[in-house]
């Protein structure tokens, strides 16, 4: 196995970052290894997990970074804090019963607070929410079931736990919570359209864009980036980097489809023009890159329908855009993200071994 720190930015150590295969080889049984990890300039509350097959489904724990002394927080500091995690494979409706839930930070990052009577997290999130404990006296269920508006079967039992005040007899029935619906896309657009960063100078978006092609349909549905489906490696990428060692990748990664196809409407029967490899981008340090993800069957705010270089970035949020370290794109739709590669260590490589991710056009990353 191997342990990632999920959402720590680990500048320039890499090596400690954990993705097995990628900064490191899985560690073997009896065997150890020791984690040297940086945290430079993040407070808030992010998570680790074993970053190997499914066994993050069981090897996990938070990071609680707290503020440097004498720092406040930009909301009432709370009196009690507590973890709970939810999402491994399913994105998440998460409600409390009787109670609003206000949404001060996401993925160790302060937003501008709102109110809501639920949340949506997606696998990989952190979201830290200030609960009033200002109800009646009493016990009130904690429930977390998923959001899915994609035609496929999943798991849509509901989780729970208890919030109990004070001096209530554990006999007591809890009150049951109201959750959105299953396929509630409307209430999970709306609920990612109100994060906002609070458009420090630490939060402004990376600008710029360049010009790719447009799609077209095509035949075959595979698990891929950009036609690339991921061919695991036999040794860690970085420990091929630096020392050298030929043939374990090359670094045409395409920046763009070289197959275009429809991106957000190809049947499950169609060819999306895959070919297997373990391909890199190189891209220049300090660099300023967008991505453009479509149908990856998650979800984020941005629109429907195959993404338009000419009309869809007038709908970026260039003002107040949430800054996190793991986003979703929506069913039949597109995301954009943009990043700055100021982290000379790290490797971007196409990883999609279980899940459907076709990009489709993406903006050309300079070499």
């Amino acid at each position: 196995m191997s342990i990632h720190w999920h959402g720590l930015k680990q500048y320039r150590n890499g090596r400690a970052d954990g993705p097995a295969y990628i900064t490191q080889c899985p560690i073997k049984t009896g065997h150890s290894y020791t984690y040297n990890i940086t945290i430079t300039g993040q407070r808030g509350t992010l998570w680790w997990h074993a970053h190997i097959f499914w066994l993050r489904a069981t090897v996990y724990g938070a990071i609680v970074i707290l503020p440097k002394q004498g720092t406040g927080f930009p909301f009432p500091q709370p009196y009690k804090e507590a973890n709970i995690f939810l999402a491994l494979n399913d994105e998440l409706f998460f409600v409390i019963a009787g109670h609003n839930l206000i949404v001060v930070e996401i993925d160790a990052v302060y937003t501008k607070s709102f109110t809501s009577q639920a949340i949506l997290i997606v696998p990989g999130q952190t979201t830290n929410v200030l609960v009033q404990a200002n109800q009646a006296p009493s016990r009130y269920f904690m429930a977390a079931r998923p959001f899915m508006d994609a035609p496929v079967s999943i798991d849509n039992k509901t989780a729970t736990r208890i919030l109990q005040y004070k001096g209530i007899s554990n006999t007591a029935q809890p009150v049951l919570p109201q959750l959105p619906a299953l396929i509630n896309t409307a209430f999970a657009l709306s609920f990612n359209a109100k994060l906002r960063s609070l458009n420090t100078a630490q939060s402004r978006p990376v600008l710029g864009i360049s010009q790719c092609t447009t799609s077209r349909n095509g035949t075959q549905l595979t698990a891929s980036l950009n036609n690339i489906t991921f061919l695991m490696p036999q040794i860690g990428l970085l420990q091929a980097h630096y020392f050298y060692t030929k043939g374990v990748f090359t670094t045409d990664f395409p920046d763009c489809p070289p197959t275009p196809f429809n991106y957000t409407g190809a049947l499950l029967t169609a060819n999306l023009g895959t070919k297997l490899g373990t391909r890199l981008s190189k891209i220049a340090f300090n660099s300023s890159v967008e991505l453009v993800l479509q149908d990856t069957n998650l979800l984020t705010v941005d629109g429907t329908g195959n993404f338009n270089l000419k009309k869809d970035p007038a709908k970026y949020n260039l003002v107040d855009p949430p800054e996190r370290n793991t986003v979703g794109v929506p069913t039949g739709g597109w995301g954009a993200i943009r990043f700055r590669a100021d982290n000379p260590v790290f490797i971007l490589c196409a990883k999609a071994p279980l899940s459907s991710l076709n990009p489709g056009p993406r903006p050309k990353i300079p070499s």
